[in-house]
């Protein structure tokens, strides 16, 4: 019970690296310490409530996790979506029958390129249900674009 009565002490660095009055403090000096809790601290506390925006001392590559360790999971529909969005925009610009999008064979083709693309580099992922619909959009959009260019 003798745990109860006892005060734990905390100690207090402080570790920004300007002083209250805005002076650099000394890179290499002795921190400001030996306050505890319930005891004012050494230096004033600022009152610019700029300390959330100081850097800590420890680097951010270690409190960051590697981009190589991380492993982005997608749901199967974003696939699907983004290859109806740019079979959209395709079919726009090589039929030009949006109001508003002229029609632009060259812009099309770069749709159907990004299409090709995503389906060079994702063929080992897909299922074979995607893998057939990829497969379907590029024919029939590289028909339309030199139906168009004719």
């Amino acid at each position: 019970m003798d745990g109860e009565n006892e005060v734990g002490r905390v100690k207090i660095i402080d570790r920004r690296r300007f002083t209250p009055d805005g002076e650099p403090r000394e890179p290499d000096g002795p921190p400001v310490s030996g306050s505890s809790v319930g005891e004012p601290p050494a230096t004033a506390p600022s009152t610019s409530g700029s300390e959330g925006t100081q850097s800590s001392t420890a680097p951010a590559s270690a409190a960051e996790p590697e981009l190589a360790d991380l492993e982005v999971r997608l749901p199967p529909q974003i696939l699907q979506e983004v290859v109806n969005m740019l079979v959209e925009y395709a079919m726009a610009f090589l039929t030009g029958q949006v109001p508003g999008v002229e029609r632009s064979p060259a812009a099309g083709r770069l749709f159907v390129d990004l299409l090709a693309e995503i389906q060079r580099r994702c063929q080992s992922q897909f299922t074979l249900q995607e893998a057939k619909v990829m497969d379907d959009v590029l024919f029939q959009l590289r028909t339309r674009f030199l139906a168009t260019t004719r």
